[in-house]
């Protein structure tokens, strides 16, 4: 089992993006953004809620406990992707049944390819990982 420190210890010594701020140092891996400050350490998920960063959930803090910070990214990039899949599918779902707007429902199809090849990326390197 892994800490927060711990976890902020892997992110600097892996190839993560670094930001550097008088209030502390952030770190972006894969759509999880890792902070520090004077007084905590942060998780955000980035890839949740549009415009704001959400902080992870108790769930999505234990699998980075269990994981350690590269594996556990992976893993929940991967949930993030199933997530943004079932969305798309419900909206199209919903778009049959109504609408029927082919150009839309295209859109969303395409949208979708682009969530499977990012899970498939995010599966190979998990594979890679291990």
């Amino acid at each position: 089992m892994y800490n927060k420190e711990d976890l902020f210890s892997q992110a600097m010594e892996g190839n993560n993006i670094k930001f550097e701020k008088i209030s502390g140092i952030s770190l972006i891996n894969t759509g999880f953004k890792i902070s520090k400050y004077l007084s905590k350490i942060e998780i955000l998920n980035c890839s949740k809620s549009g415009d704001y960063y959400q902080e992870l959930t108790e769930h999505e803090y234990n699998i980075l406990y269990k994981n350690g910070w590269e594996k556990g990214c992976r893993l929940l990039a991967l949930d993030n992707c199933k997530r943004k899949a079932e969305l798309i599918q419900d909206k199209m779902k919903k778009e049959v049944n109504t609408r029927k707007n082919d150009k839309f429902i295209k859109n969303l199809k395409n949208k979708r390819d682009l969530i499977m090849q990012k899970y498939s990326y995010h599966s190979n390197k998990l594979t890679k990982l291990n």
